[in-house]
């Protein structure tokens, strides 16, 4: 573990808070950036997800299987670009994914 804090059984992270039973699965490495998550297995720049695996920039997301770029979303595999579990166009989730920071007051 580099750089991390609040972990319970980390298993290999960078740059990780607040990790319950997360970390690295073998050669596809470790969590990294990534901040309260739980049974959540080698995801990076993702927050507030619960049993994922292999996801990148997912938020509030649960039971996700390589995932990217999801935002509330529940039992994908293999997505990217959805919000609540909606398929989108890449355009439109990168305009949809900015309103939403702007409204939760998330730094850019």
């Amino acid at each position: 573990m580099e750089y991390c804090g609040y972990v319970f059984n980390g298993g290999s992270t960078i740059h990780c808070w607040d990790l319950h039973f997360s970390g690295g699965e073998g050669k596809t490495g470790g969590m990294q950036f990534s901040y309260n998550v739980s049974y959540t297995f080698s995801s990076h720049n993702s927050t507030n997800l619960y049993n994922t695996r292999h996801c990148y920039e997912c938020h509030y997301s649960s039971y996700m299987d390589n995932c990217s770029d999801c935002f509330g979303c529940v039992g994908l595999k293999n997505k990217k670009y959805c919000i609540l579990n909606n398929q989108l166009k890449k355009e439109d989730y990168e305009k949809a994914i900015v309103q939403i920071k702007k409204e939760l007051h998330w730094k850019s």
